[in-house]
């Protein structure tokens, strides 16, 4: 859950998308919501996740707060990082939480 696992840069190109960059932070959850919004399909409202689309058009975000796991194979407990552009909190089962002040100590 550090840094080089987590903090992949997004691209997106295509019709429509402006070029820039946005500092919203963003999780793969908000791919279903882009995915919908792109082929035109209703998107329930109470599903987690926001349209890539919808985000890039507004401000920036800094302090929007993301979610990931990984507890997959080769993992030895369950992994959970809940994050902000000046924040993360690591969780691994069985092992001491880690706080992160990223602007601090990137």
């Amino acid at each position: 859950m550090y840094e080089e696992s987590v903090s992949d840069p997004l691209v997106m190109a295509g019709s429509g998308i402006e070029s820039g960059m946005c500092s919203t932070p963003v999780s793969l959850i908000d791919l279903s919501a882009t995915i919908a919004e792109h082929f035109g399909t209703d998107w329930d409202k109470e599903r987690p996740g926001k349209s890539l689309y919808s985000i890039s058009a507004q401000d920036d975000d800094p302090a929007r707060a993301v979610f990931s796991e990984y507890d997959a194979a080769g993992s030895v407990s369950g992994a959970f990082v809940i994050r902000t552009t000046k924040w993360k909190y690591i969780y691994c089962a069985g092992f001491e939480p880690e706080l992160f002040d990223l602007e601090e100590d990137p």
